[in-house]
Formats: C-alpha cells, structure tokens, sequence
C-alpha cells in the first residue's frame, strides 16, 4: 500500500495528501508491538516518509506543518550515543 500511496504522490503537489501519507506511514509501522529492531527499523522508515515528502513539497508554503511534525517526530527519538550495539 505505502509503495502505491508514494508512487502515486510523486507528481502530485497537494500537501493535504502528502499529510494524509504521512499519517499512513505513522500509524501503520509505529505500534508498542514492535522489538526493539523493529521499531528501530519502523522509525527509519518514517524518517524516510518525511524525507520523500519533504523533497516534494517541502518549500510550498503550507509545508510548515510537515516541517513541524518531521521535527517533533526526530526530536522524540532515543539517542544513540554509540555506547550499545
């Protein structure tokens, strides 16, 4: 599904939808389920969702709220200091 959703969106503009991706994304990978390397690997994948999303339409104006949730969502990571493997 998130392959047809992000290859469908690719030439559409709309930041609507690509909000509406983002949440997909989220909600479908994210969930207290999830090891500890499946999380890990889930997060990546958001990070990833934002990215794609963010090169799209990342300087369209009504961006700023994609910009803010990217954000929120880094910022709420675990740091990895490098300390444990």
């Amino acid at each position: 599904m998130e392959s047809v959703f992000s290859s469908s969106l690719k030439t559409i503009t709309d930041v609507r939808l690509w909000r509406l991706y983002l949440g997909y994304v989220k909600q479908s990978r994210i969930h207290s389920e999830l090891s500890v390397e499946e999380l890990a690997n889930a997060r990546q994948t958001v990070i990833k969702a934002y990215e794609l999303a963010l090169n799209h339409v990342g300087f369209d104006v009504s961006s700023s709220l994609i910009w803010q949730e990217y954000v929120d969502f880094v910022k709420a990571q675990p740091v990895n200091d490098g300390s444990s493997i």
